[in-house]
């Protein structure tokens, strides 16, 4: 049977080569433009990893700052609202612009950055860009208890997600690694906004354990984590007795979306 222990390791993946990968994507580096109004993501290195398109060592953060006139101009950079000193920190310096952070912390480094930009003719001040610390903890060590159900009835097994930004996506580990919980088939479901894992009817083959895979992606790095393992016991039911049918799964009353946003709505009842 097995129990997944939580590594997020690739699969069929040695801790040498792991090793290797990590070491493969350290240093990066990442741009946007505050006038759009986006969030910059950055994954905490302790949590995350580090991954780059570059060739440079230790992590940076790159906020551009968009080309206002032709004519020369001076730039204030504020971050929350408070003007940068950028001679007091030797993290900072400013390329073409560009305001860069090198090895970036989230303690200090997270919040909201704009830029304002002067010349003979006025100041006008960029929008906001912030700048968040992407994390993935790990999945709580603790034993889960075994869950018992009677063939023919449905069943829900909580995923618990551990502390994590952004969102996560998930799918279940069933009996041996990388044999995933079969997704559209009508009798299972994930919801991809609980992570929890529910079945419209237990039949006896369910029996084995089960375990909650959670990924999160950020840009190009990509990071999982499982939690410990569910054991399922089925037990048989001579009778075949059926159930009406119970929605166990209901979407909000009021979904909201950004134009051109696709917006998933998510429902799912027991029975047959």
């Amino acid at each position: 049977m097995w129990e997944g222990d939580g590594t997020g390791r690739e699969r069929g993946e040695s801790p040498q080569a792991e090793e290797k990968r990590e070491d493969k994507m350290a240093g990066w580096q990442t741009a946007l433009q505050p006038e759009g109004g986006c969030i910059i993501i950055v994954e905490e290195e302790e949590t995350m990893g580090t991954s780059s398109h570059t060739e440079m060592g230790g992590a940076q953060v790159r906020v551009n700052q968009e080309t206002l006139s032709h004519t020369e101009m001076g730039g204030v950079w504020k971050m929350n609202g408070t003007d940068l000193l950028l001679d007091s920190d030797p993290r900072y310096s400013l390329m073409a612009g560009n305001l860069v952070i090198n090895t970036p912390v989230r303690a200090r480094d997270s919040g909201s950055y704009q830029c304002l930009a002067t010349n003979p003719r006025g100041t006008v001040i960029s929008r906001e860009a912030l700048l968040r610390f992407g994390y993935l903890h790990e999945f709580s060590p603790d034993e889960r208890s075994p869950l018992t159900v009677t063939e023919g009835v449905g069943f829900t097994i909580p995923c618990n997600p551990p502390q994590h930004y952004p969102g996560l996506s998930y799918r279940w580990l069933h009996k041996e690694f990388p044999e995933f919980v079969p997704a559209g088939n009508g009798r299972w479901f994930v919801s991809q906004v609980t992570g929890n894992l529910y079945v419209a009817r237990a039949d006896l083959p369910d029996v084995g354990n089960y375990s909650c895979f959670a990924t999160s992606r950020i840009d190009f790095i990509t990071k999982s984590v499982f939690s410990k393992a569910t054991l399922l016991r089925v037990n048989s039911d001579a009778s075949h007795r059926k159930y009406s049918p119970s929605i166990k799964v209901r979407f909000p009353s009021e979904t909201y979306a950004l134009a051109g946003q696709t917006a998933q709505l998510e429902c799912f009842a027991y029975g047959k």
